[in-house]
């Protein structure tokens, strides 16, 4: 069996992917189910909340390259876009934690991931350009150090790829419930054209 049944009820298949079996609602409500860390936290905390505050510190990153001219308005909305859904595969194929995904053997599993991200951007239209992908990036691992501060026991090692936390931090976690997270997912994605 290379399929699983969605929140929805869509029969999604892993080896044929199509973008007719990609659904909004299956993906805001799998990330709000979904605890970040393999539940390695203090509280519960969702993929879909950790998206939607990435897309929070994206929108802000790329505020700053519209004000300089390095980007339109058109193109920071599409970041703020690829920011929110950088983690929809995860509805799919669930959330693999970063240090597994480097091991040596997981490289399908990465292929399947990546099919499924192109497919969702395909179908909302979201950029996979450089500047996109570093603004992303930094978002992402600027949220890690905060999620490592305020999630997680204290740890002595230092966390590959994590980025200093901005000042002022950009965010306070909030832990919410997987109704909450999934609403105000989808309410972003609305908000920012997503159908």
């Amino acid at each position: 069996m290379s399929w699983i049944q969605t929140f929805s009820g869509k029969d999604f298949s892993f080896a044929y992917p199509r973008i007719d079996d990609i659904d909004l609602v299956d993906i805001a409500h799998s990330l709000s189910m979904q605890c970040r860390f393999n539940g390695h936290v203090q509280r519960f905390y969702s993929i879909a909340e950790h998206s939607y505050w990435a897309s929070i510190r994206a929108a802000d990153l790329a505020a700053a390259k519209v004000r300089s001219g390095e980007i339109n308005q058109k193109h920071g909305v599409a970041i703020t876009i690829t920011a929110l859904f950088h983690d929809a595969a995860e509805a799919y194929v669930g959330d693999m934690v970063r240090p597994l995904k480097k091991l040596r053997g997981m490289e399908l599993f990465s292929e399947i991931e990546d099919k499924i991200i192109g497919i969702i951007q395909q179908k909302y239209g979201f950029p996979v350009d450089p500047i996109a992908r570093a603004i992303v990036k930094q978002a992402d691992n600027e949220m890690l150090a905060i999620e490592q501060r305020d999630l997680m026991s204290p740890c002595t090692r230092t966390w590959e790829g994590m980025l200093p936390i901005p000042e002022p931090s950009f965010v306070e976690i909030e832990c919410w419930s997987p109704e909450v997270a999934e609403a105000r997912w989808l309410r972003t994605a609305r908000a920012l054209g997503i159908k």
